[in-house]
């Protein structure tokens, strides 16, 4: 830990901190404060940090970047699509607890067929990604039902200037900003928007790289182009922005100046799933119109967003041309803003105040547990939708490395039985 200087040079009274950085040698037991707890992040990718919320006990969390010494650590962070046998610590100490981490949605859907969007090697290699029965203590997703909730996004109200910790997004509909908010919509309040707001004049745009889906939400596009304008970008479109869809230049120089309505469509329709797609363009001054399996309600209020899943795509042409023509009722998809901003990281208070309970339980049969939860679904069955499969970007090495460990699983578990 180190101390925090402020503006003007005096020493900050931090008591809660979460810390990311790579971390090359252990750090001696001694400096270790008594109330510390030590996580080990082993994964290639980033997780966001953060501070504590007002009033949280005294207590500290450091977070170790693939650490040589990972049974030193109170947790063990594995991310889901990084998760083979190489990054398994040879020691594990019995309070120790192992954390399954993933912001990807399951692949598998309830259809009448078990097909996919995905090749059987991919599938074999998403099954080794579990662990084994009892391997995880807790799991940290996007989904409420995990153990750890880190969600992509959420609403912050303006006054009170706290912030909300992740499980805090959740609309509250007796909270006084909410209320507020509603008898502003009700008197028919306009906000003062700029002129960005008012001369864009293109309707629609898609910024999107995976073309084949599970959610088929390529074929209701494919349906909503005949009846209103939409520009599509990137790999499975005609335009060009940037690298990713998270690319933020395209939305401060291109979508938030030209288009009134970016379409937020998840490639997976399951619960809880609320990816960027939603919350970038909610950031940027673009009015969302979502499709997927999340209930869009708990987390966005009324008029801020227009919800695709259960219109068709004609019927959602004709309100994207209504609202779309009128610059009052264009403007009212805007009123939210003087109420909330959108956060995108949040302090992770939560696996904080965990780590500090006795809580050892474990997760017997998690890729069960998973798919559950999420219940996924799509209106585009597949045996009457059928789509290539997503392309297996994995090197062949890896292929017959993930489908000798499946074997080799299946043999154990078959000597065992």
């Amino acid at each position: 830990m180190f101390p925090v200087v402020g503006n003007k040079g005096e020493r900050q009274n931090v008591r809660f901190m979460i810390c990311f950085s790579d971390y090359v040698r252990p750090r001696p037991a001694e400096i270790k404060p008594e109330n510390e707890e030590v996580i080990n992040w082993v994964s290639g990718r980033e997780i966001n940090d953060g501070t504590r919320k007002d009033g949280d006990e005294v207590k500290f969390v450091t977070i170790r970047s693939n650490s040589s010494h990972p049974e030193d650590a109170d947790a063990v962070i594995f991310h889901f699509g990084d998760f083979s046998s190489k990054n398994i610590p040879r020691i594990r100490r019995q309070n120790q607890r192992y954390i399954w981490l993933t912001q990807e949605a399951p692949v598998v859907v309830s259809t009448s067929t078990s097909s996919t969007n995905i090749s059987p090697l991919q599938r074999i290699a998403q099954e080794n990604m579990f662990g084994g029965p009892g391997f995880f203590n807790w799991t940290a997703t996007y989904n409420r039902h995990s153990d750890i909730y880190l969600p992509y996004g959420g609403l912050e109200p303006l006054e009170g200037g706290s912030r909300v910790d992740s499980r805090g997004i959740v609309l509250d509909r007796s909270e006084g900003t909410y209320q507020r908010y509603m008898a502003a919509l009700d008197r028919g309040d306009r906000p003062t928007l700029n002129t960005t707001f008012t001369r864009r004049h293109k309707m629609a745009a898609w910024m999107v790289s995976h073309c084949s889906t599970a959610s088929g939400r390529e074929f209701y596009v494919r349906e909503l182009r005949r009846y209103v304008d939409v520009d599509v970008y990137g790999r499975c479109g005609e335009h060009k922005c940037g690298s990713t869809q998270a690319d933020t230049y395209c939305y401060t120089h291109l979508l938030a100046r030209t288009y009134k309505f970016y379409l937020a469509f998840e490639n997976n329709m399951c619960v809880d799933y609320l990816t960027e797609k939603v919350w970038m363009p909610l950031q940027y001054g673009l009015v969302p119109v979502v499709y997927g399996g999340a209930d869009y309600s708990a987390f966005l209020p009324p008029n801020s967003y227009i919800d695709a899943t259960h219109l068709t795509p004609q019927e959602l042409a004709t309100l994207l041309i209504s609202v779309g023509s009128s610059e009052r009722e264009y403007s009212r998809y805007h009123l939210w803003r003087e109420y909330w901003r959108v956060a995108t990281s949040f302090p992770l208070c939560e696996l904080c105040r965990k780590l500090h309970q006795p809580d050892t339980s474990i997760h017997l049969h998690l890729a069960p547990w998973w798919r559950t939860v999420n219940n996924c679904t799509t209106s585009f069955p597949f045996d009457r939708f059928p789509r290539p499969p997503e392309p297996d970007t994995r090197p062949t090495l890896q292929k017959l490395r993930d489908v000798t460990r499946f074997l080799a699983g299946m043999a154990a578990n078959f000597l065992m039985s």
